[in-house]
């Protein structure tokens, strides 16, 4: 799974991770296409960040707003957090 998350949980162990049903979904992309998992996931990844990017280019702009002048705020817990400053990069 990338690697970015602790398998021992988040919060210090405090909120258990279940990885199985997280593996299967980069394993149900890749045997298809005959790619190996970590780059099902790495792709899953890219493709999430570059939809999040796209939205703030897109509906910020539609409102008259320069998403530059904007600093950003990332609530959660989780993985809410992880591609922050990927978004914010492609998103300029």
């Amino acid at each position: 799974m990338l690697g970015y998350l602790n398998p021992g949980g988040l919060l210090g162990g405090d909120i258990p991770l279940d990885l199985a049903p997280a593996a299967a979904i980069p394993a149900a992309i890749a045997v298809p296409r005959s790619v190996d998992v970590a780059t099902a996931e790495e792709a899953i990844f890219r493709v999430v960040v570059e939809k999040m990017a796209n939205t703030v280019r897109i509906h910020i702009p539609e409102h008259g707003l320069d998403p530059r002048e904007f600093a950003v705020v990332v609530c959660g817990d989780g993985v809410a957090p992880l591609p922050r400053n990927t978004i914010c990069w492609k998103a300029m």
